[in-house]
């Protein structure tokens, strides 16, 4: 095949036992393991990182790539950049919606403690960036996100009295 002439029609794909999937999952795993964890390496990778936890279940590991992932954001210039902004939106959104589901799921002292957590990142944001990026979508999802974790923290601690 010549450069610019189609390459025709690609294979079907193979068949992948269940073997070969998990080789994969793990596979997959490590490279983005240490891609999160290089020197230089993306700060977005944290992001897929969780992405990759929540969709194979391993919720633990999901919530720690987003606690890592919101907190290497935190140092950017979000409050003055709109996209560093809506990354740290983004990332301190999901991290407050896992915060909430697990809270639902487990309760306790850690739920009230990691909601309490996500509500004071959600607020700061709210007030450091009210100003510049009020009329935006992403600061609407944080206000969103900030009144569903205040409601859950309420129900929590509600249900601890």
């Amino acid at each position: 095949v010549g450069a610019g002439e189609p390459c025709g029609e690609l294979p079907p794909p193979p068949e992948l036992t269940a073997r070969d999937v998990a080789q994969l999952r793990t596979g997959l795993a490590q490279v983005l393991k240490v891609a999160a964890g290089a020197a230089a390496g993306d700060i977005a990778v944290w992001g897929l990182l969780s992405k990759f936890y929540t969709a194979t279940g391993e919720a633990a590991s999901a919530r720690e790539a987003l606690i890592k992932w919101s907190r290497a954001l935190q140092g950017g210039p979000w409050r003055t950049d709109v996209a560093a902004f809506a990354a740290y939106a983004g990332a301190a959104t999901q991290l407050a919606t896992c915060f909430c589901a697990g809270a639902a799921d487990e309760g306790g002292p850690n739920a009230i403690r990691d909601l309490s957590s996500a509500r004071m990142q959600l607020r700061g944001i709210v007030k450091q960036t009210q100003e510049r990026f009020g009329d935006t979508e992403d600061f609407q999802s944080v206000t969103a996100a900030l009144a569903r974790t205040e409601v859950a923290l309420q129900q929590l601690k509600d249900a601890d009295n």
